[in-house]
């Protein structure tokens, strides 16, 4: 008798088989999905406090989906762990207590747009279109984010409705108002009231965009008597009072801001009023009201772009006080910040322009005559960039310096003052600063913006003559460009370009065998004045024999032909 099992147990072998197969691959994603939503449960519980177990969920929930898609690709549960993946991506990415999220909302996207090939499942390809336009938006891709929702289809009338309010929003932020409006105008009025408020509220937003402050903010305050309370009503409310802002009304602004300051229930909350009130206060010219409102907007949320934004806001008007120290103390602390914020880079180059400035006025005491004049004339310069041409301080040191002994100052701080006269006037002023300086390179700034031809010294003017030493140089003249660039150094308009020239005396005197102090010198020069140029930089490495890498003669273009051109020739 065969031991063998006959066919009608062998099919219930393989249907028990197929049934545990097919519990394991649900088992698994039933419990990634259960990750996820006790992840969400949890930041709706601390909506600004994310937790080091939510990013586990998340991990957990990933990890689930990414087993089903690697060990069950063949189940009917695929689609649903892809998708999980994407949402589970984006709410990472969100809740991130390390780094931007910018990898996470990334992987994301690639996530959504795998669903939308791996499936013809409308709801799915339309939830998966919703997510992509929320990771999108994450990262500053208005574009993206904008195709991506425009594809929702109309299937699912909420699901449609929400990708509608949130393509407004990224036509508002992308600067396409208009379209926002047009966009928000094809929705029908929802009967939920609390879709309705997210409509108005929306519109408010997107005629604010379209400069129409006024109507903003009476919409959005309508928009906040529908919600009533909660979250909508707070951000309703938030939204009219940066409308009041925008249309110079701030006591207004201020009205609604107490209204919720009285009943706010969060630090991130209280950020945020207190940022708009010292926007207000600022508008009003309440210097120290102002201060503190974005001193308790910066310490109330530290690491969000409320606070950041505050904290920046705040160091612009210590430094309109004159208290440059105290602004850049602000800047310091605002760029040690986590986070990939606009306020935080903008911190960073400011940061390192009060610095310069600074250290500028330290020479202005240390120097005198010829070096004390151009130290002036950098601060001079400096403040222009950062307050305007039309700066009270650095217009008072031009006026003074275009009196100077020093030919070169006389004339640099004349152009600049042109740019504060009438057309004519200033026309007059720069043809008269060209003849006193044509042999500089400002002479040649000056025919191009006058549409005038080069005047008789224009070969003697630091460019052109650094151009002629390189080509000696390049054709094995190196004692030719050496005297040429030697000559040039002396001349007041060798501070035109002076970290170049230097450089190039540097390579001429190297290769014309000119005396070791001589060549040293212009390293010396380069690396204690101009250390923060590449060729300071490289400078220091030839001083120091700091390693330089392989194949780089120095002058920063890595070909080991020391022209800087970079051609090799």
């Amino acid at each position: 008798m065969s031991s063998r099992p006959g066919a009608a147990v062998r099919a219930l072998m393989l249907a028990a088989a197929l049934t545990g197969l097919s519990c394991a691959y649900y088992n698994t994603f039933y419990n990634a999905r259960e990750s996820y939503e006790e992840a969400l449960e949890l930041a709706a519980e601390n909506p600004e406090d994310p937790m080091a177990s939510e990013e586990d969920l998340l991990e957990a929930a990933i990890e689930g989906a990414g087993k089903v898609l690697r060990d069950y690709s063949d189940s009917r549960w695929v689609d649903d762990a892809q998708l999980l993946m994407g949402d589970a991506m984006l709410q990472l990415g969100r809740r991130t207590l390390t780094g931007s999220g910018t990898s996470r909302f990334q992987e994301a996207m690639r996530a959504y747009s795998s669903v939308m090939v791996m499936t013809d499942d409308r709801e799915k390809v339309d939830r998966a279109g919703l997510g992509m336009g929320m990771a999108a938006m994450e990262l500053g891709r208005y574009g993206d984010a904008v195709a991506s929702l425009e594809g929702v289809s109309r299937e699912d009338e909420k699901m449609f409705f929400r990708s509608r309010l949130l393509l407004a929003e990224a036509l508002v932020t992308d600067g396409k108002s208009t379209r926002a409006l047009a966009v928000l105008d094809t929705l029908q009025r929802p009967d939920d009231d609390s879709l309705r408020a997210e409509l108005v509220l929306a519109r408010g937003n997107a005629l604010l965009g379209v400069g129409r402050a006024d109507s903003a903010a009476s919409v959005c305050q309508e928009a906040a008597e529908v919600f009533g309370r909660g979250d909508g009503y707070f951000r309703a409310m938030l939204k009219a009072s940066e409308a009041y802002i925008e249309a110079g009304e701030p006591s207004r602004a201020a009205t609604v801001l107490e209204r919720l300051l009285a009943g706010y229930r969060s630090d991130l909350e209280l950020a945020q009023i207190s940022l708009l009130r010292g926007k207000a206060r600022e508008m009003v010219g309440d210097t120290s009201a102002a201060l503190g409102a974005y001193l308790n907007a910066a310490e109330k949320d530290s690491y969000r772009e409320f606070g950041a934004e505050a904290l920046y806001r705040r160091a612009l008007l210590l430094e309109r006080q004159g208290r440059r120290l105290d602004a850049m103390d602000d800047l310091e602390e605002l760029a040690g910040r986590r986070g990939d914020y606009l306020w935080i880079r903008l911190a960073e180059n400011r940061k390192y322009d009060l610095e310069l400035l600074q250290s500028y006025h330290e020479r202005v005491e240390m120097e005198s005559g010829l070096e004390r004049d151009r130290y002036m004339l950098m601060i001079a310069e400096k403040r222009r960039e950062l307050y305007g041409r039309g700066d009270s301080l650095a217009l008072r040191e031009l006026n003074q310096l275009a009196e100077s002994d020093h030919r070169r100052i006389r004339s640099y701080a004349r152009a600049a003052l042109a740019s504060v006269l009438s057309a004519d006037s200033s026309r007059a002023l720069l043809l008269s600063v060209r003849a006193e300086a044509d042999s500089s390179d400002l002479a040649t700034v000056i025919e191009d913006s006058l549409g005038l031809a080069p005047g008789p010294a224009a070969l003697d003017r630091p460019s052109a003559v650094l151009e002629r030493a390189w080509e000696e140089m390049d054709r094995g003249d190196y004692q030719s460009a050496w005297e040429r660039l030697d000559v040039l150094i002396d001349s007041p308009w060798s501070y035109d370009a002076r970290p170049e020239i230097l450089w190039a005396a540097y390579v001429a005197a190297e290769g014309s065998r000119q005396d070791d102090s001589v060549v040293e010198g212009y390293l010396r020069e380069l690396a204690g004045d101009y250390p923060l140029t590449v060729e300071g930089i490289e400078a220091e490495q030839r001083l120091y024999g700091l390693e330089v890498e392989d194949g780089d003669d120095g002058d920063g273009d890595g070909d080991g032909d020391g022209d800087g051109d970079g051609d090799g020739e």
